[in-house]
């Protein structure tokens, strides 16, 4: 095996050829029922990464020069919002076909992404895998686990319709002096209060070390809008508003026109001042409805949710969500890691 540390802006399309042929090979590896993205978003999404984070990428070839892995380092870029909870801290993820995924393979990668956390000061390296056969590895090399997830999924003909009725219209019974709105870009007028809510309901959610406490302000709003714009993503949020004109709850979804059949969840939650009323059901009930007649074609919803979370593992599964994949987020001390693996 050959590693090859690559920037995709110096890709010539010979190597890009090779890039794709690879990533729709593990695609029907892993999800073989998903239609395959096409090459331009595969494309734009490397071009254009989260403008959050620093990445370093890699790429495994083997003997004929295919590329049969893939893998990178990604860390918070100083003056963003994460920056001073995940200043000392470096990601990583590697992802091999199948018949590649040797103890030697992975080893090998490992070793280039700690010398790359260690290369740019950082001492603490957090990798995530989907593979069972990863994550024993990585246990047995002495890491902890941060955080197991699970990768849940909606299938839009096993939504009980009665049921999402019900928590809607219950929803609308206990709380009418609530308004429920809808939106992509945030309103100007509520951008400051959003990106409170925004803050306060995501670090509730049980993350671990997993994910660094996040603060979300107008600018890193807006400017993860222009970056969700820029993949081609439409991005909706409904909100919950009190009387005095306060947004007590939120949920969101994000839609490809490409990846046509699925529709992402992302975060929901409600100001702990204002649970206890059916808040929350009701609007997921209003996102699910309102997902199903603006993306008709779409057939499946997909969520990722901690295993520890249990009140939204909760509504999930009344929902219909089912599992799907699982995921595994563990943890290294980089100088540990690099005494270790050099012995082996």
């Amino acid at each position: 095996m050959k590693f090859i540390e690559f920037v995709p802006s110096e890709m010539t399309e010979e190597e890009w050829e090779r890039y794709f042929q690879s990533r729709e090979r593990l695609q029907i590896e892993s999800d073989p029922n998903d239609p395959i993205p096409s090459r331009a978003r595969r494309r734009n999404y490397m071009l254009n990464p989260h403008p959050d984070y620093e990445l370093s990428w890699w790429q495994v070839q083997g003997k004929s020069g295919d590329v049969v892995g893939m893998g990178g380092v990604w860390w918070a870029r100083e003056g963003t919002s994460i920056f001073n909870e995940a200043k000392d801290v470096a990601y990583a993820d590697m992802i091999f076909e199948q018949k590649y995924t040797s103890e030697k393979n992975q080893r090998d990668f490992l070793k280039r992404f700690v010398s790359k956390a260690d290369e740019i000061g950082k001492s603490k390296l957090i990798v995530e895998t989907r593979a069972e056969s990863q994550f024993t590895f990585y246990a047995n090399l002495g890491a902890s686990i941060v955080s197991e997830r699970t990768t849940n999924r909606l299938y839009i003909h096993d939504v009980n319709m009665d049921m999402i009725q019900r928590w809607r219209n219950e929803g609308a019974k206990r709380t009418p002096e609530v308004r429920i709105e809808r939106f992509g870009s945030v309103p100007d007028d509520d951008l400051e209060q959003f990106s409170d809510l925004y803050t306060e309901t995501w670090n509730q959610a049980p993350l671990e070390e997993a994910s660094p406490e996040m603060v979300v302000t107008p600018e890193s709003r807006r400017k993860m809008e222009r970056y969700f714009d820029s993949q081609g993503e439409i991005w909706t949020t409904i909100v919950s508003r009190e009387p005095d004109g306060v947004i007590s709850g939120l949920t969101e979804i994000w839609y490809q026109p490409e990846s046509w059949h699925l529709i992402e969840q992302g975060l929901t939650g409600v100001s702990e001042k204002f649970r206890g009323r059916g808040i929350g059901k009701r609007l997921k009930a209003e996102m699910l409805i309102f997902a199903m007649n603006a993306y008709p074609k779409a057939r499946t919803i997909e969520a990722g949710n901690a295993d520890a979370n249990a009140p939204m593992l909760s509504i999930n599964r009344r929902m219909g969500f089912k599992m799907h994949r699982k995921m595994w987020i563990l943890s290294f001390n980089v100088a540990d890691l690099l005494a270790r693996i050099e012995k082996l």
